[in-house]
């Protein structure tokens, strides 16, 4: 296709004859801007690389421990779940551990009474329901 053709599809930039950046699976002549801003509209600090990192991490620490204790016991890389552990304890109470610890066994085996799950890391309440 040539480029006035491209153009007047929509396919090129205008301004500078390149083509255009696919966005959402078509062409478009604008691109969003992700960024936040405050109400001056200047760009708000980012925390991290997604916003919530921390989260990201203690989620992601939680499962693969839990995935590790399913394995058989001669399996268990026990200095590696210990460390695992150390890190998901840095900084929170005994509890919130046990609930995230719970949450992973609950998303690893959605097939498994919750409450049980609940239960074996000693979480009480209504957590997950």
């Amino acid at each position: 296709m040539e480029n006035s053709r491209k153009a007047r599809c929509g396919l090129l930039n205008r301004h500078t004859s390149r083509p255009q950046q696919r966005l959402n699976g078509d062409y478009s002549p604008f691109r969003l801007e992700l960024r936040g801003h405050d109400l001056w509209g200047e760009p708000m600090p980012r925390k991290g690389v997604t916003g919530h990192d921390e989260w990201v991490v203690v989620e992601a620490l939680a499962t693969a421990f839990v995935a590790l204790e399913q394995l058989p016991e001669k399996h268990q890389p026990r200095a590696h779940m210990e460390d695992i552990r150390k890190l998901l304890a840095n900084g929170r109470e005994p509890a919130a551990v046990s609930l995230h610890l719970a949450q992973a066994k609950c998303r690893l085996f959605p097939e498994r009474d919750s409450l049980a799950i609940y239960q074996e890391y000693g979480v009480s309440g209504d957590y997950g329901h």
